[in-house]
């Protein structure tokens, strides 16, 4: 018994068995006893002369601990120490530290780490000194056990904050609380077992945690357990591996093994129950027994519902899934919620992969099934596939016929409806890349590019065929057409060019109508002659458009390509023979232009650079506007 009048409020606090024939009892107060098991006597104890009960060095024992050097380790409320015990000598002893001293653990390096309330210090083996610590602003909790998990990582029992992870490496924590099964986020002691599961003692039971699936088993009354509320301090895991606890009501102990193996043996198969297709239940024998399923054509959804037979530990089973050529990330659920719904499939073959944990929380149990969705007709590729050639070849007839059309009408209207014509002249040779890329993207099932092709295809031709037969357009659907016209060059001369249209700030583009039809050639001409495969670089198409007061636009179309004389050498015999139809056609339907209205708008064309031998191309075309009145 301890005098209350020369040590009031002491009591015990920690104890250390030596192995060395000793006993040690730290107290609440600066006391330490040693205990000699041999002659049965108890000797108050200190270190050192500079280290006695006089000088209140350590305000209390409330954590002892030996290393593999048989030193023992000693924290109190703000100050810790680590002496030899069998020369009197003190190793290593800290300055005040803010916070208790509530946790220690040697790591395998035979580094000291210590927990206090919400801050973790570190003391380096080789010095003793108290190099870094890491204060944690997500956690407000006593860290009251530290205990190693890899070579990288320790596991923290916080006390109403759940369990932690700490990455040595990165500085970074991860928080396991009830939410993710833990039984009750006050946890005190944390000892592992021989298979590297954590057993964590609460204020509700003992939770075993399997760090290699993140998966809780919680064990309370229902398991035999007595006492549900344990202490901080009160854990001790002997040589054979049997473990043993402190609590509110006694001491409990158990050999993991035998808690975990006893269940293991028990392999509960995985079920599939039942399954809906559109709402209604797909009526068949066995379900559970089937390996494929074929539903009806035309479904597009359907529900399945799954279990375990394991009735004992159903509460405590997870499960998680995917579903094979539909989404392959694990999706993870428990036992309340043992279904789940897939809609708007399209048709095809999936496999529903299903697996649940055992009793000690491992992906142990598995089990899939097949599912296929047949296909209507017109569900199929080889479908789309024909609708797509045929529309590609309606848009081309559509084109051939209107064109004809165009001709004929010329020859009738004279001078004056040959102006039409001109307007409406479209370049075969771009149709037919067109096509050529449609088809390719088809050869491929590049459903996605293809519909987007053929819109700004289609949209392309809308705007010429809208504008062939008038004599002003909106300035917009001009600069759209010359965009999507770019676009779709681009698309098929990725490699081979840049471009980029610069429009005037002081240009009305919605109060403003042109002439149409007028750009497209030179642009084009630019494409096919600027840039020939021998320059080994990508060029660059730049197209301006200014405004003038002069009732015109001027458009100005420049690039960096090898230059008129350049390109006129590289052309064959033929090919200098053959005058550019386009560009022949937009002068001469802007010289017609100039004769009936009396005006005299121009096309120039000249080097974009005098001093080089890819000299470019700049020009300059003066584009007839008309400006709606009160713009």
């Amino acid at each position: 018994y301890i005098d209350n009048n020369k040590f009031p409020l002491a009591y015990p606090k920690s104890f250390l068995d030596d192995n060395n024939g000793n006993l040690w009892i730290g107290y609440f107060r600066n006391l330490l006893y040693r205990y000699n098991y041999a002659d049965n006597n108890f000797t108050e104890y200190y270190p050192s002369e500079s280290f006695n009960r006089e000088s209140a060095y350590m305000e209390g024992f409330r954590l002892l601990l030996n290393d593999k050097n048989k030193n023992i380790f000693a924290g109190s409320e703000n100050y810790y120490c680590c002496f030899n015990p069998t020369n009197n000598h003190v190793l290593f002893k800290g300055e005040k530290i803010d916070g208790n001293i509530l946790s220690l653990c040697i790591d395998r390096d035979s580094n000291y780490w210590i927990g206090s309330n919400n801050i973790l210090f570190f003391i380096d083996k080789k010095k003793y000194k108290l190099k870094s610590f890491y204060e944690f602003e997500n956690i407000s909790n006593n860290i009251e056990c530290i205990t190693e998990g890899d070579s990288s990582c320790f596991w923290f029992a916080l006390l109403g904050g759940g369990l932690c992870k700490f990455d040595k490496n990165t500085k970074t924590i991860h928080l396991f609380t009830t939410k993710d099964g833990l039984s009750h986020n006050t946890t005190y002691n944390i000892l592992k077992d021989r298979k590297g599961n954590l057993w964590i003692s609460t204020n509700k039971g003992i939770s075993m945690f399997n760090p290699k699936t993140n998966q809780f088993r919680n064990f309370g009354q229902d398991d035999g357990l007595k006492i549900e509320e344990f202490n901080a301090g009160a854990a001790y895991q002997t040589i054979e591996g049997e473990m043993i606890y402190g609590g509110m009501g006694g001491v409990v102990s158990f050999f993991p093994d035998s808690l975990t193996e006893k269940q293991d043996n028990y392999n509960a198969p995985l079920l599939f129950t039942e399954l809906k297709s559109s709402g209604e239940r797909y009526v068949l024998k066995n379900i559970y027994d089937l390996k494929n399923i074929e539903l009806a054509k035309g479904s597009d959804n359907f529900e399945i519902s799954f279990s375990c037979s394991d009735y004992r530990n159903a509460d405590k089973i997870q499960y998680r899934y995917y579903l094979k050529g539909y989404n392959e990330d694990w999706i993870i659920t428990d036992h309340k919620h043992r279904y789940v719904n897939y809609a708007s499939l399209n048709p095809g073959k999936y496999n529903f992969i299903l697996e649940a944990t055992d009793i000690s929380g491992n992906w142990a149990r598995k089990n899939s099934l097949e599912i296929i969705i047949p296909a209507y007709y017109y569900q199929q590729k080889w479908f789309w596939a024909i609708i797509i050639f045929l529309i590609i070849t309606g848009t081309a007839v559509i084109i051939k016929l209107r064109f004809k059309n165009i001709h004929l009408a010329e020859r009738k209207k004279q001078e004056q409806l040959k102006l039409e014509i001109l307007r409406s002249q479209l370049n075969p040779h771009f149709i037919d890349n067109c096509l050529n890329s449609v088809n390719s993207m088809v050869s491929v099932n590049d459903e996605k590019n293809v519909n987007q092709y053929l819109s700004d295809f289609s949209r392309l031709m809308r705007l010429f065929l809208n504008n062939s037969n008038k004599e002003y357009i909106p300035f917009k659907d001009e600069l759209e057409s010359i965009y999507k016209y770019l676009q779709l060059e681009y698309s098929n001369n990725s490699d081979k060019f840049e471009y980029e249209i610069v429009v005037d700030e002081l240009l009305n583009i919605d109060g403003t109508q042109v002439t149409p039809s007028l750009i497209q050639p030179f642009i084009e001409n630019v494409i096919k002659h600027a840039f020939p495969e021998q320059i080994n670089r990508k060029g660059k198409i730049r197209i301006e458009f200014n405004y003038n007061r002069s009732e015109a636009i001027i458009c100005t179309i420049s690039d960096d390509g090898i230059g008129r004389e350049l390109s006129q050498k590289n052309k064959t015999e033929f090919q200098k023979q053959r005058k550019s139809k386009g560009e022949s056609l937009v002068k001469e339907r802007l010289t017609f232009f100039n004769s009936i209205n009396k005006t005299n708008y121009k096309i120039e064309t000249s080097n974009l650079y005098n001093d080089r031998i890819e000299t470019g191309t700049k020009i300059i075309i003066e584009i007839p506007i008309k400006v709606k009145s009160g713009k």
